[in-house]
């Protein structure tokens, strides 16, 4: 764990202890993300809910909205809260649009982030642009996160190929992959949904994940017939969208899946005794999703998706492999090495079923 107890990944909210971080020249800054109006007597309790050090992670609290019932006192905390909460979704908006403009992204995306489904705060690796930590956070002597945790890729694509000849004139390659979400802040769309207690609003929140997430695994297999020098794509899975006539179209989306919204009682916001006051909190939840969310779920938060290059070979061309794997955001922003990760068939993780 590294000592620093900050969570680097909640840029721009980070610790809620200020940090003293020592310059290479022998100086120190001090690094402090304080909410305004968390102290007496304002009481804003936005900073219990998402401005956690790193050992108090798991306690993030996704709290979208506030909802004032008839008749119920309004509380000064609740209404500093909201104030706080535009703030903090307007930072991590505008964070979001300069950190996807960082990485040169407007020459090759379709459109910008923030679309329809779930945009995470940074496509790549992301950095503070702060020089000072940046010196430290990166440097060689942090290479195992031995003083900060270095904030690592949002989304990754696992996967692994497997190349074979079953009977000639085929050559085939199975390809497993397997999405996982890391620890940090996504831009979420309210989806559609069939089996829900609300109907979809539309609207967008930034939730943040507070644990990697990793989502069940889908296999698919290209196979190639040397005969032909045809394509056909195989798969067990109702998640893949295989396009009989035109095997190049076949994709697999992938995203984040929302549970139903919870309401949480304002009797558990209370100033004092009073249990007339306090407004109610509207909570969110969710896991990963990779597949075509052909499910009674609610339709996916969709962030991007997996296909295959398939091209043409040469007569007499020596194969190794059928297709190549890529994988996008759904403006076309193509997923960095570091988020398209080939791994062991040992590596992959135990699926995410609940909703967190």
């Amino acid at each position: 764990m590294p000592i620093d107890n900050t969570d680097l990944t909640k840029f721009p909210i980070v610790a809620r202890e200020p940090l003293v971080v020592e310059q290479t020249t022998g100086n120190s800054i001090l690094v402090e993300n304080k909410l305004p109006l968390s102290d007496s007597p304002y009481g804003s309790r936005l900073k219990n809910n998402i401005a956690l050090p790193l050992t108090e992670r798991d306690q993030t609290k996704n709290y979208l909205l506030l909802g004032f019932a008839p008749q119920r006192g309004l509380q000064a905390e609740d209404l500093n809260e909201i104030q706080e909460k535009i703030a903090v979704d307007n930072t991590l908006t505008q964070q979001m649009w300069s950190n996807w403009n960082s990485y040169n992204n407007i020459s090759v995306s379709s459109f910008g982030p923030g679309w329809f489904g779930a945009t995470p705060l940074y496509p790549h690796e992301w950095k503070s642009r702060n020089r000072f930590l940046d010196e430290l956070v990166y440097a060689d002597s942090n290479q195992n996160d031995e003083l900060y945790e270095k904030p690592k890729n949002l989304v990754i694509l696992s996967y692994t190929e497997l190349t074979s000849t079953p009977t000639e004139p085929f050559i085939q390659t199975e390809y497993d992959m397997q999405l996982t979400l890391n620890p940090g802040w996504y831009y979420i769309e309210d989806t559609y949904t069939t089996n829900s207690t609300h109907d979809s609003s539309g609207l967008k929140y930034w939730y943040y994940l507070k644990e990697a997430v990793h989502s069940q695994r889908i296999s698919l297999t290209i196979s190639y017939d040397t005969s032909n020098s045809t394509y056909t794509i195989f798969t067990d899975s109702d998640e893949v969208f295989v396009d009989s006539n035109d095997p190049t179209n076949t994709h697999i989306p992938f995203g984040i899946s929302l549970g139903d919204i919870n309401y949480v009682s304002g009797i558990d916001f209370q100033s004092g005794a009073d249990n007339t006051v306090g407004a109610d909190r509207v909570e969110i939840v969710a896991k990963p999703k990779l597949g075509t969310g052909l499910t009674t779920e609610r339709t996916p938060s969709y962030t991007g998706y997996v296909s295959f290059i398939l091209p043409d070979i040469a007569e007499g061309e020596t194969v190794t492999k059928v297709g190549e794997i890529q994988a996008h955001y759904l403006n076309d922003v193509p997923l960095d090495v570091a988020s398209l990760a080939s791994i062991l068939v040992s590596e992959f993780s135990d699926p995410t079923e609940d909703f967190v």
